[in-house]
């Protein structure tokens, strides 16, 4: 459990320093995180994982979501 923790507190550390003065969408934060050569399946769902924990994030008031033009994009507080 206590690796877990400390993989997600890892995680929303570096998603928090991608989004650090400039905001971007849980998409492109996936494509810097992850890469952009992964297969459909793989893009899916790394795309969720980012969005789970920018989503918690905001919740934790860490970053906040911000809409421009119809686009969703995070950002830190």
């Amino acid at each position: 459990i206590s690796e877990i923790k400390a993989h997600h507190q890892k995680r929303f550390k570096e998603l928090s320093n991608l989004i650090k003065d400039k905001p971007l969408t849980p998409f492109r934060v996936s494509e810097i995180h992850f890469g952009t050569e992964l297969d459909d399946l793989n893009k899916y769902l790394a795309i969720n994982e980012v969005l789970s924990h920018l989503i918690y994030l905001e919740k934790e008031g860490k970053v906040e979501r911000v809409e421009r033009n119809g686009e969703v994009f995070f950002t830190n507080t």
